[in-house]
């Protein structure tokens, strides 16, 4: 691939230090909640836990999924890449980066 091609592409992710970090706190924060789920469903399986508070905790912590993936939406978000096939994160317009 060419430098002018490089560049190009370099142009197009303009992913900032902040974007990713924020990105992978929120990542963390929804793998630490998937663990959670895990072991509370242990708990329902061993009757330790009755399955209608299991569903209502749940509830909740889908809740916290679902911001945590919102935030990191609002961080990067899929945008095409002009001239190119694949798909990258870019940095999304409210916060400088990107395209319309």
């Amino acid at each position: 691939m060419s430098k002018p091609n490089i560049e190009a592409i370099d142009g197009e992710l303009n992913i900032t230090q902040y974007a990713r970090n924020q990105s992978k706190m929120a990542a963390i924060e929804i793998r630490d909640h998937l663990a959670k789920i895990d072991v509370v469903s242990g708990m329902v399986r061993d009757g330790l836990l009755e399955p209608e508070l299991y569903k209502d905790w749940v509830g909740r912590v889908k809740v916290e999924i679902k911001d945590a993936m919102a935030q990191i939406y609002g961080y990067l978000h899929l945008d095409d890449i002009k001239g190119h096939y694949d798909r990258a994160f870019v940095q999304s317009v409210p916060q400088g980066g990107g395209k319309e």
